[in-house]
């Protein structure tokens, strides 16, 4: 288990919360670049993620980052392009340097906040993030738990539709266009719905054994709590995000800070 595994989650989602504020307010491309460089570093590294499995994750966004690029030069109103120097005409369209910044620095700022999103997600256990919500941050054990019944119901029903679907190859039941869609459907609703309605009555069975909801509080068989390691993680991700700051203020590449983004 990695250094990144072993932290309370919420201190992971501590470390990133102030990171990922102050990029909301970025409008430049430099802020966002090194912050993507330094928290994907910081990932691979401390949370042993293979690089593949790391790249899959990211290759969805990096098309948004790519859409955004091409699409904004061609959006953006005439007054952030006032001024700005003429990359090229395209017929009736043209293409000015501020409208290809902007619409790189918004990919980047997006880009941005999502490598740090999965340094919590790809590090942190769904099961240990709500027990540390519950015991922790004092929310209701009632939503917790059924929040985390309902996510843990996902898997087992895609596995569920991999074996009914599996049954029906079996059978014979194949074929391609609309029609053969439509039916595959309907083959298939009748397995999972009452798969589900099995599955959901013995969690109901299993959640009223355990006099689920009867008490205001419970009692847990593991505990969560923030140790030594989680408060020196927290305290090392801020500083070392106030120290990329500063240093892109010191050879001002910081850009302009605003909630309304416009380019400069």
């Amino acid at each position: 288990m990695s250094y990144l595994h072993r932290l309370n989650p919420l201190s992971k989602l501590l470390a990133i919360g102030p990171p990922a504020m102050f990029l909301a307010l970025t409008t430049n491309v430099w802020t966002p670049l090194l912050f993507i460089i330094l928290t994907i570093g910081i990932t691979l590294m401390l949370g042993r993620i293979p690089l593949m499995r790391y790249a899959k994750v990211c290759a969805p966004m990096l098309l948004i980052v790519l859409g955004f690029i091409l699409l904004y030069p061609l959006l953006v109103s005439d007054r952030i392009n006032e001024g700005s120097e003429l990359l090229f005409s395209f017929g009736f369209v043209d293409v000015y340097e501020s409208g290809v910044l902007f619409g790189l620095a918004t990919g980047l700022r997006l880009l941005a906040m999502l490598v740090l999103s999965l340094l919590f997600t790809l590090t942190t256990d769904t099961a240990d993030f709500i027990r540390a919500l519950i015991q922790q941050w004092r929310v209701n054990y009632r939503f917790g738990f059924g929040t985390l019944a309902v996510l843990r119901f996902i898997p087992i029903l895609m596995q569920q539709f991999q074996l009914v679907k599996m049954a029906h190859q079996v059978r014979g039941y194949t074929g391609k266009g609309s029609r053969r869609i439509m039916e595959r459907t309907q083959r298939y609703a009748l397995p999972l719905l009452s798969s589900s309605l099995r599955h959901a009555e013995r969690m109901a069975y299993s959640m009223d054994s355990r006099a689920f909801g009867a008490y205001r509080t419970r009692t847990y068989f593991r505990r969560s709590s923030m140790a030594r390691q989680d408060y020196i993680f927290i305290g090392a991700f801020w500083i070392g995000s106030t120290l990329a700051v500063l240093i892109l203020f010191h050879f001002d590449m910081l850009g302009k800070l605003s909630l309304f983004k416009t380019y400069h």
